[in-house]
């Protein structure tokens, strides 16, 4: 049951990540999509962090899954750190996307320039 659990979780993370990859929102809307003040800029910028956190996201649901399952593994009998892997993991890895998405969107689209 645990596996299930374990594939549900990173599965939730890996089919919106390839579903953003490849047919991301063509446009900028407020309903799908990676939705972010910078993200929503311009149309370049919303193309480029749709692509972008998919790729992320889709890494991620792998590494999540695989991580869950060793920990599950390693700690058989107890089942609350088995849960933890999963929610602590799970809150990981919508960090991990948002954090990286960001620094990307800011690198390529910089504000306006200091003086």
């Amino acid at each position: 049951m645990e596996y299930i659990a374990i594939i549900l979780v990173g599965l939730s993370f890996i089919i919106p990540g390839l579903w953003m990859y490849y047919k991301p929102p063509q446009k900028i809307n407020q309903k799908a999509g990676y939705r972010t003040n910078r993200s929503m800029k311009s149309q370049e910028a919303w193309d480029f962090a749709n692509k972008y956190s998919g790729a992320k996201m889709t890494q991620s649901g792998i590494a999540l899954m695989l991580g869950s399952a060793l920990i599950h593994f390693l700690f058989q009998d107890l089942e609350w750190v088995f849960v933890a892997s999963l929610v602590i993991g799970s809150i990981l890895v919508a960090a991990y996307v948002l954090v990286f998405t960001e620094r990307e969107l800011k690198a390529k689209f910089p504000d306006e320039p200091k003086n």
